[in-house]
């Protein structure tokens, strides 16, 4: 991570705003790739997208002063892939600021490989400069905590569960005993 001379300013503004911060709705659906590419062992996964984790963002970050943007670039580091980087930086009002690299590795050099690598590195990058929670994300474990809105300190946490989210339930639990 790198950072202004001075950060007091804007950790304080980050600090508060993670507070207030939502969690990101897991909007999408997956499935989990495992290295020996056997469909019939993949796992169902929710995740939130990119554009949930800028919503349940952007909001709070701004109306503690803080901006948020992302760049990203490419580098053909050999001749089977190229690497994505892409910089998360925060800027506050004060003219503070921190920003942090996310790297990520193409499938190929197509760019629809490219595009989905940098949505990736742009998703995972916000999530880590902002401290942003996905809610019902099943990527880290069998998200069994995660589905049921407990914190690591084993306190429930209380969320709103959005307009058919009793429907994407009962499709999920469907589709993990097929």
């Amino acid at each position: 991570m790198r950072t202004s001379d001075t950060t007091a300013e804007i950790a304080k503004a980050l600090a508060t705003a993670q507070l207030d911060m939502r969690p990101a709705v897991s909007n999408k659906r997956g499935y989990e790739k495992h290295q020996s590419n056997d469909v019939s062992g993949k796992k169902p996964r929710v995740y939130a997208d990119i554009n949930a984790v800028l919503q349940a963002v952007r909001p709070t970050l701004s109306q503690h002063g803080i901006a948020v943007i992302q760049g990203a670039s490419t580098a053909v580091t050999d001749q089977t892939f190229t690497t994505v980087s892409v910089v998360t930086r925060l800027n506050h009002t004060s003219g503070e600021w921190m920003e942090s690299t996310c790297y990520i590795k193409a499938k190929d050099a197509s760019a629809w490989s490219i595009g989905s690598a940098i949505t990736y590195a742009r998703r995972y990058g916000l999530v880590a400069m902002t401290g942003c929670v996905c809610a019902g994300e099943t990527i880290d474990d069998d998200a069994e905590d995660a589905q049921f809105g407990v914190k690591d300190d084993g306190t429930s946490v209380t969320l709103k569960k959005p307009k058919g989210y009793e429907a994407w339930q009962k499709s999920l639990l469907n589709m993990t005993s097929a």
